[in-house]
């Protein structure tokens, strides 16, 4: 496995039905203790860095210590979706960017934002806010693949996301 790819990485984000029957994903969350067991045996036993992406948890305190937690236990990297697990489907909440940016200020290892991004415009406005390292998009990109040319029009939905700062 390590000689063929660069790095594993731990999805703590999955909000969907399967990773709720299957006890992974979000899901994994509230088991904090089985994460950090599975961080620490994986960076002791692989050459290769271990990265993670969760949501957040309830509150913003218990959100930062888990992100502490998850960076001692040996993460060499955390995106951080700005929502909780229970903001999916028609549920979908507003992007509290400003929590990606208390852990980008506390945590040493490169942070990556996730959440809110449905233009080039949010994207710059996302990285330029957060500090983070990076900024992942998912829906937006796949809607449109050329999301970083700015030469192509960017898709805007009907349906716009605000964003908690």
């Amino acid at each position: 496995m390590e000689g063929e790819c660069d790095a594993v990485d731990i999805n703590l984000g999955c909000p969907q039905k399967i990773a709720r029957k299957g006890n992974y994903g979000a899901f994994l969350l509230s088991q904090q203790q089985i994460i950090l067991d599975i961080i620490r045996n994986l960076n002791e036993n692989l050459k290769i860095p271990v990265t993670c992406k969760i949501r957040c948890l309830k509150t913003e305190e218990e959100t930062l210590d888990l992100c502490m937690k998850i960076e001692q236990a040996g993460c060499s990297m955390l995106t951080v979706h700005g929502r909780t697990k229970e903001h999916n489907k028609r549920l979908i909440g507003p992007t509290n960017w400003k929590i990606i940016k208390t852990i980008k200020e506390t945590l040493s290892i490169p942070v990556i934002a996730n959440g809110g991004i449905r233009s080039l415009a949010d994207f710059n406005k996302c990285l330029e806010y957060t500090g983070c390292d990076g900024v992942m998009t998912s829906e937006a990109i796949l809607e449109n693949p050329a999301f970083f040319d700015p030469s192509w029009p960017h898709i805007e939905k009907v349906m716009h996301e605000y964003v908690e700062l």
